[in-house]
C-alpha cells in the first residue's frame, strides 16, 4: 500500500484572542483531526464556513503550527527546523482571493519564478504558462491587466514552479465565473499525476473531479 505524503495525527489547533485588558479568549478551532493525504489523490474538504478548513490548509503548508498533535511528512515529524528547511517548496498554496495574494509590482514572469527563485531552483516560465493554459503573450503583464481567471492560472502556475510534492487550493474557484471555473478544474485533473492536491471548497463541482471527500464541521473530521 502506498504510504501517505502527509499525515495529521491527532492535531489540534487553538487560537488566542485578545477580549480586554489583561485577558484573552481561546478559540478552538480544530480538535483532534487525523487525515492522511496519498500521493496522485486529490481530497476534497468540505465544511460550513468556521467549520475549520482554512485551519486544516494553512497546518498542510506550515503556514501555522499545531497547539498539539504531529503532522507528519513522508514519514518524518515537522517539529525539526532543518527538516522542514529541506522541504521547502515541496508543500504549496494557492489563495481564494489571487488579486489579493499576487504582487501588483510583479509582471507574471516575476511572479512565477519568484518561489523557485528563493530556494535556487530553475524553472521555465514559459513551459508552466503552458501547462495552466495561458498564453505566453501575457508573459510581461502585471495582476491588474489580467481577468480574474488568468490571475487564479496565474497563482497556480507560481505554486507549481517548485514541483511540489503537495499542492493545496483554497477555494480555488468561488471568485470565478463558471467558465473560468471549470477551466481550472480541467488544470488540476490534468496536474494531479504529479502532485497530492487538497482541495478546500463549497463548490460542488469540485466533487467530480476528487477521490475522497472529508467534511469539517466545528473543528472535528465528520466525514471520510
Amino acid at each position: 500500500m502506498t504510504n501517505p505524503i502527509l499525515t495529521l495525527n491527532k492535531v489540534t489547533k487553538e487560537y488566542k484572542l485578545n477580549s480586554g485588558f489583561l485577558s484573552s479568549k481561546t478559540i478552538l478551532a480544530l480538535d483532534h483531526v487525523s487525515l492522511d493525504i496519498f500521493p496522485g489523490e486529490i481530497l476534497l474538504l468540505v465544511g460550513r464556513s468556521g467549520a475549520g478548513k482554512s485551519t486544516i490548509a494553512k497546518l498542510l503548508v506550515g503556514l501555522i503550527r499545531p497547539t498539539s498533535g504531529d503532522v507528519v511528512f513522508e514519514g518524518q515529524k515537522l517539529d525539526n527546523k532543518k527538516f522542514v528547511q529541506s522541504i521547502a517548496g515541496q508543500r504549496q498554496i494557492v489563495f481564494q482571493n489571487p488579486y489579493r495574494s499576487l504582487s501588483p509590482r510583479l509582471t507574471v514572469v516575476e511572479t512565477i519564478a519568484e518561489p523557485a527563485q528563493i530556494i535556487g531552483m530553475s524553472v521555465s516560465v514559459p513551459d508552466l504558462l503552458d501547462k495552466v493554459g495561458l498564453p505566453r503573450r501575457l508573459i510581461d503583464h502585471l495582476p491588474a491587466q489580467l481577468s480574474a481567471g488568468e490571475r487564479q492560472r496565474v497563482a497556480l502556475a507560481r505554486a507549481l514552479s517548485t514541483n511540489p510534492k503537495l499542492l493545496v487550493l483554497d477555494e480555488p474557484t468561488s471568485s470565478l465565473d463558471p467558465i473560468a471555473a471549470l477551466g481550472v478544474n480541467s488544470i488540476v485533473e490534468e496536474v494531479r499525476a504529479d502532485q497530492a492536491i487538497v482541495v478546500v471548497s463549497h463548490d460542488l463541482r469540485m466533487r467530480h473531479v476528487a477521490d475522497r471527500v472529508i467534511e469539517v464541521e466545528a473543528g472535528r473530521k465528520t466525514l471520510g
